[in-house]
């Protein structure tokens, strides 16, 4: 499943779904983050898919994103070594519904 933004002509940002399991889901984002896609994100993973978490897992090399994750409420889990490729490590983080009601109004 995937989402979309954009600014009525073009395509902004899109986030795209992967790997539910019926209590948690996997998400990767494409272009730009602002606050409103950052509800609908957790709107659509909290309140009508009713998951418990939602996880991603960007590049370590990543910085912004990963400080935007944080800030939103993420907690870093794990570090999985080449996992884009030889020396492109992905972190683990997951967000809970409980961390995420801040953002769902």
């Amino acid at each position: 499943l995937a989402m979309g933004w954009s600014d009525g002509e073009t395509l902004k940002s899109i986030a795209l779904f992967v790997d539910w399991n019926g209590a948690n889901i996997e998400f990767h984002l494409a272009g730009g983050l602002s606050r409103q896609i950052i509800r609908d994100v957790l709107n659509y993973v909290f309140r009508q898919l009713n998951a418990t978490r939602l996880t991603a897992k960007p590049y370590a090399s990543e910085h912004r994103l990963i400080e935007i994750l944080s800030r939103v409420g993420f907690v870093r889990e794990a570090t999985m070594e080449d996992y884009y490729g030889v020396g492109e490590d992905a972190e683990i983080y997951r967000l809970s519904r409980a961390d995420a009601r801040k953002w769902m109004k």
